[in-house]
């Protein structure tokens, strides 16, 4: 099993773990999507000094159905990742960008990976993974653990174990909700999808199109119809053997056509990777990481999807 490049960190939390109204910030804090500027067809960095900072960001940035709460991992030093969130009030405005206090009651609970909110929006998931020997995402002697929380209710101190929705959880580095509760994944470095029917799920099934099946693929995002997913690939193609973002859209008799590059718009010789449409549709927000290592969020209009679309 190839080996991913993963940067592990650990927090170092000031003041505890209050998550502290931004009252007096000089920055943007008040409006939808934290008062940013909506982008156009060109990429931009999301919310620079807030969601995206100075630190390693390392998943999708999942929001809220009602636009009012985000959440996503940080790695700000070697040793473990957190889950960062901020949340609008009735006043319209956002919360501090702060660590969530995760723990067993004890103590945190080590590397966080993938938090990904219910189809209700009223659960946020993740998993905490415990590293074998190897530190190689899916060998055989690390392990990990799905949790959820109630959002309603949030117990961020006794989180609650769920069973693992895959065959294989170790193998999974990240996964995508549909509306209706199926469930789209990667599993070494390969997508697969399970369809929910009277709550539980049927064995994970393949696209069905050799140029999604047999090619490098990872990191999906399926659009809450499942008109489309988004994914990672290194294949061939990519803006200089980077990772980019492709889309596969689901045709009329339930085909999956075949996988377009994003374009320049969004793909660069960079890593581009953790795709995510917003709830309202209007933007997609991804991670790009340079050469040199910094990673940030960036956002553009979700109209460079449908463009892909008519791509030859």
């Amino acid at each position: 099993m190839r080996q991913r490049n993963i940067f592990l960190v650990m927090i170092l939390a000031c003041g505890g773990w209050v998550l502290a109204q931004a009252a007096d910030s000089s920055l943007p804090m008040k409006g939808p999507y934290l008062g940013q500027k909506p982008p156009g067809m060109t990429a931009e960095v999301f919310a620079p000094g807030l969601v995206s900072g100075g630190d390693f960001e390392h998943s999708r940035l999942e929001i809220s159905k009602d636009g009012k709460a985000m959440y996503w991992i940080v790695q700000p030093t070697r040793g473990k990742q957190l889950i960062w969130t901020t949340r609008c009030d009735a006043d319209g405005r956002w919360s501090e960008p702060a660590p969530l206090p995760i723990s067993n009651g004890a103590e945190e609970l080590p590397f966080l990976h993938s938090p990904a909110l219910s189809p209700d929006g009223k659960k946020l998931c993740f998993v905490s993974i415990v590293w074998g020997d190897e530190k190689e995402h899916g060998s055989e002697s690390s392990k990990q653990t799905f949790y959820a929380v109630d959002l309603e209710h949030p117990q961020w101190n006794a989180p609650t174990p769920i069973a693992a929705w895959f065959p294989n959880p170790e193998a999974v580095w990240a996964y995508s909700f549909a509306a209706n509760g199926n469930l789209y994944f990667d599993s070494d470095f390969r997508l697969f999808s399970m369809k929910l029917r009277d709550g539980r799920y049927d064995p994970p099934a393949k696209f069905g199109n050799p140029d999604i099946d047999d090619q490098d693929a990872f990191i999906p995002f399926v659009s809450p119809d499942e008109s489309y997913v988004i994914y990672s690939s290194t294949r061939s193609g990519s803006v200089g053997g980077s990772i980019d973002l492709y889309v596969a859209f689901r045709g009329t008799g339930g085909s999956w056509g075949q996988p377009k590059n994003l374009g320049p718009e969004v793909n660069t010789a960079a890593n581009e990777r953790f795709a995510a449409v917003a709830p309202d549709g209007k933007y997609l927000f991804f991670l790009r990481n340079d050469p040199q290592g910094d990673s940030s969020f960036y956002w553009i209009d979700a109209a460079v999807i449908q463009k892909a679309k008519s791509l030859t």
